[in-house]
C-alpha cells in the first residue's frame, strides 16, 4: 500500500511538472516573461521580420538584374531602343553624324535598382510582420535602401528603422545587408565606358582586339538591327548581361 502511495505522489509530481514546462513556454511566446529574460524576448520576436527583409531584398536583385543588366542599368529607360522584348538604353546617340556619349553615371544606375528594390520590397514585406503581439510593441518608420554596384556583385542596405518594446525595455533591428554575386555590372560598364569613348572620338571599336587584350575575360556579342548598333557584354563564366544600344540614322556610325 505504501509503495503504491509512492507511485501516486511520483506520478502527481510529474503532471504538475508537465503542466509547468507548459505553461512557461505558453506564458513565453504570449509575452510574459521574467524581466532578465526580456532582451532574448525581443529579439526572438525581431528574428522573423529580419529574416523576411532580407529574403525580400534578395529576391528584389535576383529578379531585377536580368532586365537591369539588359536595358543598359536602367529599368524605365526614356530613350531606347525595342530589342529582343527589352527597352535598350542608347549609350550612343546619333547627332550631327557623329556618337554623342549619352551613357548614365553609375550613380544613376545605381538610384535606379534602389527604386526598383524599394517597390519590390513594398509588395513582399506584409504589414503582418510588423503587428505587435500581447505585452510587446512594433513600430517602423520609412525604409531606406542603399544599392551599391562593386566589383562583381550588388550589395543592398536596407534599413526598416523597427523598434519592438516591452516596457521600458526596447531592440531596435540593425540594418539588414545583403550581397548577390555574379552581377559584374561595375566592371561590364567600364567595358561599356572604353566602347563608347572610342567611337564617340570618331573611331572604330575594334572588337575582337579588345577582346583579346583582356585575354577572353570579357565576351563582347554584336548585333545590327539596321541601322542601330546593340552591344551585349558579359564575363567568362558569368551568367550577367549588359546590353547597350549605339543609335544610327540612315546608315551605320561605326
Amino acid at each position: 500500500m505504501e509503495k503504491r502511495g509512492q507511485a501516486t505522489v511520483f506520478a502527481i509530481v510529474g503532471v504538475v511538472i508537465v503542466i509547468l514546462v507548459m505553461l512557461v513556454y505558453f506564458l513565453n511566446d504570449q509575452g510574459f516573461v521574467p524581466l532578465s529574460g526580456t532582451q532574448n524576448f525581443l529579439s526572438g520576436k525581431m528574428e522573423p521580420i529580419k529574416d523576411q527583409i532580407t529574403e525580400c531584398a534578395n529576391d528584389g536583385v535576383r529578379e531585377g538584374m536580368e532586365i537591369f543588366g539588359k536595358q543598359g542599368g536602367d529599368f524605365t529607360p526614356g530613350n531606347g531602343l525595342k530589342y529582343q522584348g527589352y527597352n535598350v538604353k542608347y549609350y550612343c546617340g546619333y547627332l550631327e553624324g557623329a556618337c554623342q556619349n549619352n551613357m548614365p553615371l553609375l550613380s544613376n544606375a545605381e538610384l535606379s535598382f534602389e527604386e526598383y528594390v524599394i517597390n519590390h520590397m513594398k509588395g513582399c514585406v506584409g504589414e503582418g510582420v510588423f503587428q505587435g503581439g500581447l505585452g510587446y510593441d512594433i513600430s517602423k518608420g520609412e525604409m531606406e535602401v542603399d544599392v551599391s554596384l562593386n566589383g562583381d556583385g550588388v550589395k543592398v542596405n536596407t534599413d526598416y528603422n523597427v523598434v519592438i518594446s516591452k516596457g521600458d525595455d526596447k531592440l531596435s533591428m540593425p540594418k539588414t545587408k545583403v550581397t548577390v554575386s555574379d552581377v559584374p555590372f561595375e566592371d561590364l560598364y567600364g567595358v561599356a565606358t572604353d566602347i563608347i569613348e572610342t567611337l564617340a572620338t570618331g573611331n572604330k571599336f575594334e572588337q575582337v582586339g579588345y577582346m583579346m587584350d583582356h585575354r577572353g575575360e570579357v565576351l563582347i556579342n554584336v548585333d545590327k538591327p539596321y541601322p542601330h548598333v546593340v552591344y551585349m557584354l558579359s564575363k567568362q563564366d558569368s551568367n550577367f548581361e549588359l546590353w547597350f544600344a549605339v543609335e544610327g540614322r540612315g546608315e551605320y556610325i561605326i
